[in-house]
């Protein structure tokens, strides 16, 4: 409880009110018996409501930018974390990119790899199919030895030791084109090995571009 007094110097007169309000509060929130509006007021009165409101008007400004930049931080903070964000998801693009750049890099050596090792697979078959040729080259002469066979046995009587002869050496070419019909069937069986494991060859390097084709949607 504290008590004021006001000096009315118009008036003569000296008032006298008790207010609960404390020492501090401004001079325009104090009650004051029968002092509730301006009108009753002297100059001195008159100039300390003036300035008790310029110092609340003073402080709503100091709150108004207080509440201001705390939006404006608020608005800062969450554009720095939209920022962030956008990084973030820069950066685990990046990533998920160059990973997927080098899967498809490893893909391409191994399927380099595999057609190099295709075209030595070529190579070879092409090595024993010539060898091949070579054995069947042979048969020419073995019809012609038979040719020569059934002449000497149409003319047998005075040459049937020349037949004799022929024959021993109808032999000798019956038992190479045996060695060579037993060469071939070896070479047949490397061709058959050739081309079951061109078939995996195929296989291998098919299998890339299935995986290639799978990491693709």
């Amino acid at each position: 409880m504290t008590t004021a007094k006001i000096v009315f110097p118009e008036k003569g007169t000296v008032s006298y009110y008790e207010s609960e309000e404390h020492e501090d509060t401004p001079y325009h929130k104090r009650r004051t018996d029968g002092l509730n509006s301006t009108a009753g007021m002297s100059t001195d009165e008159l100039i300390l409501y003036s300035i008790d409101y310029f110092h609340r008007s003073l402080e709503k400004r100091g709150e108004m930018g207080a509440r201001t930049a705390l939006w404006t931080n608020r608005v800062i903070k969450s554009g720095m974390a939209g920022l962030m964000l956008i990084a973030a998801s820069i950066l685990v693009l990046v990533f998920v990119v160059s990973k997927q750049m080098s899967d498809i890099a490893l893909v391409t050596t191994k399927m380099d790899t595999q057609m190099a090792q295709m075209v030595t697979d070529i190579r070879e078959m092409s090595t024993y199919v010539n060898s091949i040729g070579d054995s069947v080259s042979t048969l020419p002469i073995i019809v012609e030895e038979i040719s020569n066979m059934e002449r000497n046995v149409s003319e047998m009587g005075d040459y049937v030791s020349q037949v004799s002869e022929t024959m021993t050496h109808t032999d000798q070419v019956v038992e190479q084109m045996v060695v060579n019909i037993d060469e071939m069937e070896s070479n047949l069986s490397n061709v058959t090995l050739i081309v079951r494991g061109m078939d995996q060859s195929i296989d291998r390097v098919s299998r890339p571009f299935r995986i290639f084709n799978k990491m693709i949607p």
